[in-house]
């Protein structure tokens, strides 16, 4: 897909997470695990991983309720941050491209097809 498609999927959160302050807390549910790890660190596996967001990852997770497109998040995180996020393009495409490839987000055309 090329970037110039990008701007008009519309971004939706498919994670679990907690807010620690106005922070984001990630919760990655543990992966699939050998008989072994399920029997000696049945507690430690068990646990979710978290994973800490910073101001900006935080301000953009808030709006990933599929109701605003990637060119329009662009725009209101270019607004909130200015300078602090130049190029924001290419900050926010950077950004949700990775949160997609690890399933913590899911991207649809306006039509709602999944990508």
């Amino acid at each position: 897909m090329h970037d110039s498609d990008f701007f008009d999927l519309l971004p939706v959160r498919n994670c679990e997470y907690e807010m620690e302050g106005d922070k984001v807390v990630l919760l990655v549910p543990p992966g699939k695990q050998s008989f072994f790890d399920r029997l000696f660190f049945k507690k430690l596996s068990a646990k979710p991983r978290k994973i800490d967001l910073d101001s900006v990852g935080s301000f953009i997770w808030g709006k990933l309720a599929g109701k605003i497109t990637v060119r329009e998040l662009i725009n209101v995180v270019s607004d909130k941050f200015g300078m602090a996020v130049n190029p924001a393009d290419e900050r926010v495409i950077r950004f949700l491209k990775d949160l997609a490839e690890h399933k913590f987000i899911l991207l649809y055309k306006k039509d709602k097809s999944i990508l």
